[in-house]
């Protein structure tokens, strides 16, 4: 949480019960816990996980917070929040708006230059079916969360019952991306190793 006391800590939290997703704050030295609110209305998944995802930007310290507010509706979006642990919670941008058989997300932080890569089920125009046939999908955003690329193809050679996805958080120039998602139909982990995209092919950067 990039606090002066290092051994404090940040946590995400999704509250099932109550829909609503906040952060906690581990203060070491009182060895306590307080909790700042988010969002409401947060409606969650049991098949397809997991439904947010976070990174640190060690740059600066914030919490790039994403999550799904709905799960296999027409309504569903896929937010973004910068989160300065202890003083503010800024919405930003959706990466996707009204995606019904979508779900999941993961994210990864280039820290070379500040790019962010966010990966979910299924493409955003709801013409495929999340928990039974979808593919793996991004878009970058290169300015924190403000805009948001196209959106990208991480894996579509085949499509099938994918419901997990996962990702390593900080990367720096990898001729990689790492991405790792699971098959519910085969009981298999599969990871992907596509080009990394060149910055001129990626829509709204120059």
């Amino acid at each position: 949480g990039n606090y002066a006391d290092t051994n404090d800590m940040v946590l995400p939290y999704w509250d099932r019960s109550a829909d609503a997703l906040t952060y906690k704050t581990y203060d070491d030295s009182a060895n306590t816990w307080s909790e700042t609110a988010i969002a409401s209305s947060m409606v969650d998944s049991a098949t397809v996980f997991p439904q947010f995802a976070a990174v640190v930007r060690p740059s600066d310290g914030h919490v790039l917070l994403f999550a799904w507010d709905g799960y296999d509706v027409a309504t569903a979006d896929l937010k973004c929040w910068d989160i300065i642990p202890g003083t503010s919670v800024t919405a930003k941008t959706d990466v996707v708006t009204n995606a019904d058989d979508c779900g999941a997300v993961a994210v990864i932080l280039d820290t070379s230059n500040g790019y962010l890569y966010a990966f979910y089920l299924g493409l955003s125009d709801g013409s495929q079916v999340i928990g039974t046939t979808v593919g793996i999908y991004y878009k970058v955003s290169v300015d924190g969360g403000t805009n948001w690329g196209s959106e990208q193809v991480l894996h579509n050679a085949y499509l099938s019952d994918f419901r997990f996805i996962t990702a390593s958080p900080h990367i720096g120039q990898p001729t990689v991306l790492p991405v790792l998602w699971q098959d519910n139909a085969t009981d298999e982990l599969i990871t992907s190793a596509p080009k990394y995209p060149r910055a001129s092919s990626m829509v709204g950067i120059g």
